[in-house]
């Protein structure tokens, strides 16, 4: 299996950080190559899925039953 490498650099060690867009108040961790800092991608800095959980929990709901 090949490894990913950075599209600018061809380093394959990338990294994670939490970052907030400029005039933003909503977070996202960036993916980005640990030598060059070129980010790759993006995810949500909150799993959907768990805070549906943790609203049902304190609902009173078990969601994964």
């Amino acid at each position: 299996m090949a490894l990913p490498k950075c599209p600018k650099c061809d380093w394959t060690g990338f990294q994670s950080t939490t970052i907030s867009p400029a005039q933003s108040t909503v977070k996202i961790i960036a993916i980005h190559c640990a030598k060059c800092g070129c980010v790759v991608g993006t995810e949500p800095y909150y799993v959907t899925s768990h805070l549906l959980e943790k609203i049902a929990k304190k609902m009173g709901f078990n969601l994964l039953t």
